[in-house]
């Protein structure tokens, strides 16, 4: 929650800003405990950088009420989990391939969103379909 925050927080602020503790410091982020930001054990997390993505999505929404236009539009919501696995051939070769299939950005103040990338928060890109058929084949 606090990294997303800051993230958001960053985004919007002049490049020239410095990147340190001195910047964060006077943001204050909390969340009550047993909440989704906070779960109590065993709460189910799996799918947390989702939440994750919200909350980038929530301040990214407080932030255009005051500089519109520094910050962008909630993004698709996260990324796609494909994951297939089988056997190949007479041989029964394991395979197994997990991509994330990444949607886009939300528009900015005149522009349209990015396309093709994952939510700001996270470093991932979909792996190019030459490179998916050159692991992913065998020759016969």
């Amino acid at each position: 929650m606090k990294s997303s925050t800051y993230l958001t927080i960053r985004c919007a602020l002049d490049h020239d800003v410095p990147n340190n503790a001195g910047v964060y410091r006077c943001i204050s982020v909390s969340a009550p405990e047993g909440s989704i930001l906070n779960p109590r054990m065993p709460a189910p997390v799996a799918a947390r950088a989702l939440t994750g993505y919200r909350v980038v999505d929530t301040v990214m929404g407080a932030l255009a009420q005051i500089v519109p236009h520094k910050v962008m539009a909630a993004g698709e919501g996260g990324n796609t989990v494909v994951a297939i696995g089988g056997y190949h051939g007479e041989n029964r070769e394991p395979f197994i391939l997990v991509d994330m299939i990444n949607g886009a950005w939300g528009g900015r103040l005149g522009q349209d969103g990015v396309e093709g990338v994952t939510n700001p928060s996270q470093n991932m890109s979909n792996l190019p379909v030459e490179t998916l058929e050159v692991a992913l084949s065998h020759s016969r």
